[in-house]
């Protein structure tokens, strides 16, 4: 690899974040946190008065939070399972009354981190940062997340054999916009773990962009069912999903 391949390798891996775990970790995938902040930016975007302006999650710990067991191996830079908390900073315009404005901001970022996206978020702390004289959304795109397409995976340049009916079974699953292959700077959508004496995997790793077209945890098993279902019985499939988008002609907050 180049230096200027590997510069940009880098550069790639710290733009996606950390990797969150979905639910309680025992799920056997995880969210790019930048894929995360899309899909809250563009549901916080929605509402009344708000301008966000920064978003993150990061774990919390309390003295009774357990660690789950799972069987599933966690890709590099993932969160440990655990609660999550999640910070934003906003502009609020001052024809809404604030604590109205962060009240509604608050159930917004909340139902989406949990019930669309299935993160573990025990708490959303907020903070004004400015105060503007009309409503934002102006004249914004409802559909505009803020962050450009992510990049996909060239689902023909995947090697023959078990890797491409794998990519091939993850890319028909409703709510799967197209195939990743941007993290770790391997540009591969799928990762096949040790092989058996057969020569099949022992896992499976799919790396996927994901739509709102319905909750990311049921998109998330389908493709692990869907993928499972071309490999050997006993082949443990996790998902990683790196970019999010929303569902064409979707123009409402997730409810």
């Amino acid at each position: 690899m180049t230096a200027q391949r590997w510069t940009q390798a880098v550069r790639d891996q710290v733009a996606f974040g950390g990797l969150l775990p979905l639910g309680d970790g025992t799920a056997g995938a995880w969210l790019a946190e930048s894929a995360a902040v899309s899909a809250l930016r563009h549901a916080g975007d929605l509402a009344p008065g708000v301008r966000l302006e920064r978003i993150t999650l990061i774990p919390t710990r309390t003295d009774d939070s357990v660690t789950p067991q799972t069987t599933f191996p966690a890709p590099p830079t993932a969160l440990p399972p655990g609660p999550l908390r999640l910070s934003a900073s906003f502009a609020a315009c001052v024809t809404h009354p604030l604590p109205e404005t962060a009240a509604t901001l608050r159930v917004v970022l909340l139902s989406t981190a949990r019930d669309r996206l299935g993160l573990a978020v025990a708490r959303a702390d907020l903070r004004v940062t400015d105060l503007l004289d009309e409503d934002p959304r102006a004249g914004r795109t409802p559909t505009s997340t803020g962050q450009g397409r992510p990049l996909e995976a060239d689902e023909s340049r995947v090697p023959e054999g078990i890797a491409r009916h794998a990519a091939t079974a993850a890319r028909s699953v409703d709510g799967v916009a197209g195939l990743g292959g941007a993290f770790g700077g391997h540009g591969r959508p799928v990762r096949l773990g040790e092989a058996r004496e057969d020569g099949s995997p022992t896992h499976v790793r799919v790396e996927v962009v994901a739509t709102d077209l319905r909750p990311l945890p049921d998109t998330v098993r389908a493709v692990r069912s869907a993928v499972g279902s071309v490999l050997e019985p006993g082949t443990t499939v996790t998902v990683l999903v790196t970019g999010w988008l929303p569902d064409a002609g979707n123009g409402e907050a997730p409810a």
